[in-house]
């Protein structure tokens, strides 16, 4: 009965003419709103097979979705397919959706061109948002948009509403290719307040601050972030809980012109800010081989944690250890700043006057707008000469100098237990069985402890494994869907047996592990092309040949992945 219907309604439909409907809802928004692009078959049996590739001026925030109505009326049947993107407009003015390709079956379709007219948000006024009936939006400022290389900007991200909301997340934040950054401020819940924008009332929250630091100069672009709003619906409840419907925003994109540091011949420096250096020592007599801590300390406002003094040039006198580092950042101001020390071991080989040199950091003052150096003073070490030593003795080793701390402080005055000399102390058979007693007691325990030194191990095994096991389920022979799943699987299993832990990933997070394991957009980026292409294979074919390269390329890819994880 089941196969009398499908075979009827195939019928139905092959008498039905196509028609291909492409719709954007709406066309007037603006900067940062995002609009929905439907294409939808009717009659066509399947749903359509659409090419995006000519979306210059927007970018996909999310899709496609799909939708199927069958329905029967006065005895004809009607069918309709739908693919829905959620997109979002690159820049300002007035955009246009190109002409698309839509492929249904066997039979190509081209759409007529749409009209997006983008707003410009800062030069929205109260009258344009009472008439466009805009309720909320998220907006991207920065305090500064024309800071030397090296001087930190603070980019904050504000959103701004009108409605009940029940909802943010952050959907996708940008790369900050050319800066350093660290993140100022991240609430874990909205906090609104009224902000006014001229005449009009908001509500407004602060959703995340960043320091940026511009690691070169010229022109440089920081990319919309994408977010996602719960907005409720009045009138609507579900059980004890009222509707709500979420929404994709974006922020306008900010674009800095960084002014490159002037020259100078007093040394090189990437050091920006307003800082101070001093140095100490704990006393300046000390005895040959005796090793001593010298301190530099930098404090001031900037980036703390590239801030750094010239090139030292240590007497040949002195031996000199691998400095240790130690920064304390101030958290309660938008500034980064803070103080690092560094800290010397220093050991006198020879004894006599020996001389630290002064030290010197050179910043750019942000303050002045030029370069300056502050020196500390040098320091006179008065070395005596160790008698203790013997003429050939070179004194503490660097490793006996780190146990210094574990030296013998006690002497035993007890009474000794004198003994005849060459008078063994107790009996061969009194040896044996008391290192065999020894050894029995400790066998237990140490099966215990190798048993669960395995168990520990146990997930750091199974991870250097992942790259073969991950490789071993991928499909080279097959159909292009089947070889893009089988790549999506590899890489989940690789994820999963890396960090003992059983979960099924979306393309976008294992994009998002995988930069944040990796530091390496390069890699990030190529494996996120091959995933992109193979969520787009149902709708857009994929050549035997290409997918079978994409095959080649994920095993490369995945070999650099384990490498750098």
């Amino acid at each position: 009965m089941k196969k009398l219907l499908s075979i009827f309604i195939l019928i139905a439909i092959g008498f039905s003419q196509i028609q291909v409907k492409v719709n954007a809802d709406p066309k007037t928004i603006y900067e940062g709103d995002a609009f929905t692009l439907t294409v939808s078959a009717e009659n066509g049996g399947e749903m359509p097979n659409v090419d995006l590739s000519a979306l210059r001026d927007f970018r996909v925030a999310s899709g496609p979705s799909q939708s199927t109505n069958m329905q029967w009326i006065n005895g004809k049947m009607t069918s309709s397919y739908s693919l829905s993107w959620t997109l979002i407009p690159k820049k300002v003015g007035n955009l246009r959706i190109p002409i698309l390709n839509i492929n249904v079956g066997n039979k190509s379709f081209k759409s007529k061109p749409i009209k997006i007219s983008v707003l410009d948000r800062s030069k929205m006024n109260n009258k344009s948002t009472a008439n466009s009936g805009q309720k909320f939006f998220i907006e991207a400022t920065v305090d500064n948009k024309s800071p030397y290389r090296g001087e930190q900007v603070t980019l904050t991200y504000t959103l701004y509403t009108k409605t009940d909301l029940s909802g943010f997340d952050i959907l996708k934040l940008p790369r900050y290719q050319g800066f350093w950054t660290q993140e100022l401020y991240s609430p874990s819940n909205l906090q609104l307040k009224e902000a006014w924008r001229g005449s009009d009332k908001w509500y407004a929250s602060v959703v995340k601050k960043m320091a940026l630091f511009p690691t070169k100069s010229g022109e440089i672009k920081i990319d919309p972030m994408t977010a996602v709003v719960g907005v409720r619906e009045k009138g609507r409840r579900s059980f004890f809980f009222s509707s709500s419907k979420e929404f994709t925003i974006a922020t306008n994109e900010l674009s800095l012109n960084v002014k490159a540091l002037p020259k100078t011949q007093a040394g090189r420096s990437g050091s920006v800010g307003k800082w101070n250096i001093s140095t100490k020592i704990k006393s300046k007599e000390i005895k040959q081989d005796e090793a001593l801590s010298f301190l530099i300390t930098i404090n001031g406002e900037g980036n703390i944690k590239t801030v750094d003094v010239q090139d030292i040039n240590f007497p040949r006198e002195l031996e000199v250890f691998e400095p240790e580092i130690n920064i304390k950042q101030n958290e309660l101001t938008d500034k980064i700043s803070g103080s690092k020390t560094i800290e010397y071991i220093l050991i006198p080989r020879y004894s006599g006057k020996i001389i630290i040199p002064s030290i010197k950091l050179l910043y750019f003052d942000l303050g002045l707008k030029k370069w300056r150096t502050k020196s500390t003073k040098q320091i006179a070490l008065d070395v005596k000469e160790n008698g203790a030593l013997s003429s050939t003795s070179i004194g503490l080793t660097k490793k006996e100098v780190a146990l210094l701390d574990k030296d013998i402080r006690y002497s035993d005055e007890s009474e000794p237990n004198w003994r005849r000399i060459n008078s063994p102390l107790v009996s061969k058979l009194v040896i044996i069985i008391f290192i065999l007693s020894i050894i029995l007691y400790f066998i237990p325990g140490m099966l215990h402890i190798s048993r669960s030194r395995l168990d520990e191990t146990k997930g750091s095994r199974i991870a250097k494994k992942a790259y073969k096991k991950s490789i071993s389920i991928l499909v080279e022979n097959g159909n292009a869907e089947e070889i893009y799943s089988s790549i999506h699987k590899s890489l989940n299993m690789f994820m999963n047996l890396k960090l003992n832990k059983e979960v099924e990933r979306s393309s976008v997070e294992i994009i998002t592990k995988i930069q944040k394991q990796s530091m390496d957009n390069s890699l990030s980026n190529n494996i996120k092309e091959i995933l992109d292409r193979g969520d787009a294979v149902r709708f857009a074919p994929v050549s035997n040949e290409k997918s079978k390269n994409d095959i080649e390329n994920i095993k490369i890819l995945l070999k650099e992945l384990d490498q750098k994880w």
